[in-house]
């Protein structure tokens, strides 16, 4: 995955306190031109692996629900806005 895409997730995440489904976050990329080019339920999972991304339970097993921490916070605070 593209470090770029990675950060670009990372700030929409953040500029918000909401969750965000995959189809939302798709969405926001897809606003910003990034439209089709990741698999946004994968690349939030590996930044999870990464402890940069919570995942939750959604209201179906298929909609995770995906939440910043603190530490992708900071991450965010550390690069410039790309957003």
């Amino acid at each position: 995955m593209s470090d770029d895409l990675e950060q670009m997730v990372l700030q929409v995440l953040a500029s918000t306190e909401e969750d965000w489904t995959w189809y939302r976050l798709d969405r926001a990329l897809s606003a910003m031109g990034m439209g089709g080019q990741v698999n946004v339920a994968r690349l939030a999972s590996l930044l999870s692996e990464r402890g940069l991304v919570d995942v939750l339970a959604g209201e179906s097993p298929a909609i995770p629900r995906y939440r910043i921490t603190e530490r992708g916070r900071m991450l965010v605070r550390t690069f410039g806005s790309v957003v």
